[in-house]
């Protein structure tokens, strides 16, 4: 068996973790649910150490292998290496349950004013008026809808052909993910999307 061996994204999951932690703890007058958070983010904490404990122990796939086994350490694999893109989803929905850390009101006014105090008026809300256009929307959407699908589908394509490549496309992809999501902590701004027209 192998000496257990963290990945840098075992420890940037980790720290991520434990910074959300610590601002659900600061936020917990302010939060929904703290509890519950706490609970769902020190699942994810203990995860980490588990999965690269399972990492060492569980014997590589090779030919000599039965197949049921090459099976079973492909899927390991692929939840080993993957499990920081899995959780997104989980700190999506709950970043927005203790993102008044900082402040306890959306930012969205103050953001607005920049606006209109850099450009002459509000790009978010002219834009909507003056391109509304049901196929420009809905290219939009699709595009952002394609983003959630890059997601899944680069991965598992690099995880069967370009696996020595997937550990440094994780790391990025999660490095912006969870600056982002520090960033809509200390500065919640939900978006003109959100504005009424």
């Amino acid at each position: 068996m192998k000496t257990p061996n963290a990945l840098p994204v075992d420890w940037l999951s980790g720290g991520f973790i434990i910074i959300n932690i610590l601002a659900i703890l600061f936020a917990w007058d302010r939060a929904l649910n703290p509890p519950g958070l706490i609970r769902g983010y020190g699942l994810l904490l203990v995860m980490i150490p588990l999965l690269i404990f399972a990492d060492s122990r569980i014997p590589k796939a090779n030919p000599d292998h039965a197949r049921a086994a090459r099976w079973a350490r492909t899927v390991f694999d692929m939840i080993r290496l993957g499990y920081p893109l899995m959780t997104m989803l989980f700190f999506y929905l709950t970043v927005y349950r203790f993102h008044h850390l900082v402040f306890p009101e959306m930012l969205d006014p103050y953001f607005a004013a920049a606006d209109q105090h850099i450009f002459g008026y509000q790009p978010a809300l002219v834009w909507q008026q003056r391109w509304d256009n049901f196929w420009i929307s809905e290219l939009l959407h699709a595009a952002y809808f394609g983003y959630f699908v890059i997601l899944g589908l680069l991965p598992t394509a690099m995880f069967f052909r370009r696996r020595e490549d997937l550990n440094e496309m994780v790391f990025a992809t999660v490095t912006v993910y969870y600056l982002a999501g520090l960033t809509y902590i200390l500065l919640p701004v939900a978006g003109g999307r959100f504005d009424p027209v």
